[in-house]
């Protein structure tokens, strides 16, 4: 720079060095998923030393809660500075229960809550919102939300619902040739009986047998005689245990008895 003033001349000079600074990139704001951890690396170039927001200076930082993550680097009097936002991805809530009760012959429609954005996938591969459940069994839905997927499973029970099958002849001759000999309630195998009583009626409203035992079975016989041939009405009392649930049930009808 030079300046003239009264015929008099005056200059000066400055020098300017211009120094590269650091590049830094830590890429793109991120989505954490809930319960996982994510890592961001030092994508550093032309620096003498850098440091993370914790002090820290290693090649990457280990990421498990949200918030603003910054790299500082120095390349001779220069700094530069990059930060990413880290944004919690919360766990979907699907409000399904961890089970569920099938009532023989009937069906339960599981309706998951899916926000919008989300996809999903179920056990078979189907990817419908809803799953239509008539088998016992297990069943899974996956989902998949902003990078971020989750898996919850249900287990679906076979329940009789408060009413067992129950098989009661309606004939049977106590003849002693062997077959139909005698009358009882026939139940399902699988069927825990808690408690059981059953009374046999004769027309005249009378009690003529009663049991609190389910094996025992009435062999067509009156304190000792043989009943006559003809229509007996029966009432049966119960409790079940069956998949956790415990329930009361009754059934009556008649037998015929021949001979």
């Amino acid at each position: 720079m030079q300046v003239e003033k009264d015929g008099c001349t005056a200059a000066d000079s400055v020098q300017v060095q211009v120094f590269n600074t650091p590049s830094i990139d830590l890429g793109a704001d991120q989505s954490l998923c809930e319960g996982e951890s994510t890592e961001l690396e030092a994508n550093v170039q032309a620096y003498d030393s850098f440091s993370w927001q914790d002090g820290s200076q290693s090649s990457f930082l280990i990421i498990s809660s949200p918030g603003i993550y910054w790299l500082e680097a120095q390349l001779g009097n220069c700094t530069a500075r990059d930060s990413v936002l880290v944004q919690l991805e919360p766990a979907l809530d699907l409000d399904l229960p961890d089970s569920i009760l099938i009532c023989r012959g009937q069906s339960q429609l599981l309706q998951p809550k899916i926000p919008p954005g989300t996809s999903v996938e179920w056990q078979d591969g189907s990817t419908v919102p809803t799953y239509l459940v008539d088998n016992p069994g297990l069943y899974s839905i996956r989902t998949h939300r902003n990078g971020c997927t989750a898996e919850t499973a249900i287990i679906a029970i076979a329940s009789s619902c408060g009413e067992i099958p129950v098989f009661t002849p309606n004939v049977f001759t106590p003849n002693d040739d062997g077959p139909h000999d005698s009358f009882r309630p026939l139940f399902p195998t699988a069927v825990n009986i808690l408690a059981y009583q059953i009374k046999i009626f004769d027309r005249w409203g009378a009690l003529i047998f009663s049991s609190l035992d389910q094996d025992q079975a009435w062999d067509g016989s009156v304190q000792g005689r043989p009943a006559g041939i003809g229509v007996y009405v029966f009432l049966v009392s119960f409790t079940v245990e069956e998949s956790g649930e415990v329930f009361d049930q009754q059934l009556a009808g008649s037998i015929t008895l021949l001979r």
